[in-house]
């Protein structure tokens, strides 16, 4: 084996063109697959960072008139817990904006209110400090906060004496009980810091739906028997309290299926097309390898005359196969590396991972770890049995008299004819490569000339996080936004501007059941349901959208939210 690789080495040195041809075609195709790869492994292959991820699920209420998951009304959430026998622990949780000041800058934070038994159900514990107590978890004494490790060293510089440090909360003052690890971050959430939820059951009797729920199934339970009870929970609800729970469902999810249900399929049939890539790339060192076989039959011949089997020609070829696979699969590793930096640092930091699930916690942690390196390594050996068996195959059964006659120089023949069969395959998979490039590329056209009904290119948001100072105040709110939208509107390039709770076009926007005021209220559970943004005047001239029809006002008679 030592002296057939040393001769494939000399060979290819003799010959750099081929070499680095073949090579170059190999690494683009196995670069492709490495980077397409990484990311795959990262949504799909990679264990979630929680302790048997496989026992937890999302929850949610099931609405009437989409048929489709809706965020949990807290009292809904408070039967669960008391009701279901399918989970060791449920806890909700809800995301939400926060100002935060003291010991630095204020900033907005992104933060999570969690109910308690949210991070024993995950099982992934502090590097620093502790959980939240059950104690902590009720209205009063829910002045503690836990940070990410990220925001601990930010703001902090990774302090170890940061446990028991006040810091200001939307002008509440809390203290740090403790610090989550890097790998810590729940699915499709960007927060920063954690809080108590503290629900308390006289608060939420008139609350909407806006919890999320996170449980963890019991040792014999499965995701089955868990909806079969839930149903059961359902049915009683909507008997108990069918002015709120007629005809809602409760739905039950697996976490992963919830973090990665949209991503799945695309990043799939995107693998499947660098894996045509790479099998055209195979066809065309393939024919390369023939067209050199074919000019290396007099060598080959003469190696046959002194009494070199098939089998022993045969790896010969095999092995200068396999060293050029090795080689461009080096290059195609590197090139995936470059690519993966290429593909992370291109895309902006708001790309929300509830479209692109990387890694639980945002696409910018994509990597080339060993399980890649070693996709890599299979890949290009793979590669390398794919396009030199068929050379090696034809060269091992030469024509010892007829090669030795031609001289070499001819190379028609059955190396022609497999070389037009390979051209076939070739022309195939590209033809099929091209058509879905042409169908997304037509698509995306489509979706670029969507009108969106605003003036995209020429409108600027901001956020605006208030620290608590308007708590029970309505009117102190309304007034600041407005005194803020006269400062906005006198700024030079300013035309027009609003404000709005949610921007269109995101993740989450509100929702409510209505119906005419000039009508009988329909049976509950039956009214249609709207999405619903609240603006201050100025937003339709800041978004360019126009008013089409102007009617008479009727007094709006809205129940409780319906989802978000």
């Amino acid at each position: 084996m030592g002296k057939d690789v040393r001769f494939a080495l000399r060979m290819l040195s003799t010959n750099p063109a081929f070499a680095i041809t073949a090579c170059a075609v190999l690494a683009l195709g196995i670069g492709a697959n490495t980077a397409i790869f990484s990311v795959v492994n990262a949504v799909l292959l990679k264990p979630m960072p929680f302790e048997n991820p496989d026992q937890l699920l999302m929850v949610w209420e099931q609405s009437p008139s989409t048929s489709k998951t809706n965020v949990v009304n807290p009292i809904n959430f408070l039967e669960w817990q008391s009701r279901n026998h399918s989970f060791k622990r449920i806890s909700a949780l809800v995301e939400y904006n926060v100002s935060l000041t003291g010991d630095g800058e204020p900033e907005v934070i992104n933060a999570m209110a969690v109910s308690d038994g949210f991070f024993p159900i995950l099982g992934v514990k502090p590097i620093l400090g502790r959980w939240f107590t059950p104690e902590e978890d009720v209205r009063g004494k829910d002045f503690v906060v836990i940070l990410s490790e990220s925001l601990w060293r930010r703001r902090y510089g990774a302090d170890p004496a940061v446990l028991g440090r006040k810091l200001l909360f939307n002008n509440q003052s809390v203290i740090i009980i403790g610090v989550m690890p890097a790998s810590f971050r729940f699915p499709q959430s960007t927060a920063d810091i954690w809080t108590p939820l503290a629900l308390d059951r006289a608060s939420v009797l008139k609350a909407g739906r806006y919890l999320e729920t996170v449980a963890r199934l019991t040792d014999h339970a499965t995701i089955a028997t868990a909806q079969a009870d839930m149903n059961a929970i359902a049915s009683q609800l909507q008997r108990e309290r069918p002015d709120v729970d007629s005809k809602w469902g409760i739905m039950v999810v697996g976490l992963r299926e919830q973090a990665v249900g949209n991503v799945r399929t695309p990043l799939l049939v995107l693998l499947g097309a660098v894996g045509l890539v790479l099998l055209i790339a195979c066809v065309n060192v393939a024919n390369l390898m023939l067209m050199r076989a074919a000019r290396r039959s007099r060598e080959i011949a003469i190696r046959a005359a002194l009494g070199a089997g098939a089998a022993r020609i045969a790896r010969q070829l095999l092995v200068e196969s396999m060293l050029i696979a090795l080689l461009g699969g080096t290059a195609g590793l590197l090139i995936g590396i470059w690519a993966v930096k290429l593909l992370t640092s291109a895309l902006p930091e708001t790309v929300n991972y509830a479209n692109l699930t990387i890694n639980y916690g945002g696409f910018k942690t994509v990597h080339i770890d060993a399980t890649v390196f070693v996709f890599a390594l299979a890949a290009s050996l793979l590669t390398g049995a794919l396009f030199g068996v068929v050379p090696a195959l034809k060269a091992g059964r030469t024509d010892v008299h007829e090669a030795l006659r031609s001289g070499g120089r001819s190379i028609t023949g059955p190396h022609s004819v497999v070389r037009g069969a390979l051209v076939v395959a070739e022309v195939a998979l590209s033809m099929i490569l091209l058509v879905g490039a042409g169908l997304l590329i037509r698509s995306f056209a489509h979706l670029s000339r969507i009108d969106p009904g605003f003036d995209a290119p020429h409108v600027l948001s901001l956020q605006i996080s208030e620290d608590g100072r308007f708590r029970g105040n309505p009117r102190g709110m309304l007034d600041f936004n407005m005194r803020m939208l006269d400062e906005v509107r006198s700024l030079p390039g300013v035309e027009a501007a609003g404000t709005t709770h949610f921007l269109p076009l995101g993740r989450t926007i509100p929702g409510t059941g209505f119906w005419r005021a000039d009508q009988p209220p329909p049976n509950p559970g039956e009214e249609p349901a709207t999405d619903v943004l609240c603006v201050l005047p100025g937003y339709f001239s800041a978004m360019s959208i126009p008013i089409e029809r102007v009617g008479s006002l009727l007094r709006p008679t809205v129940r409780e939210p319906l989802s978000r």
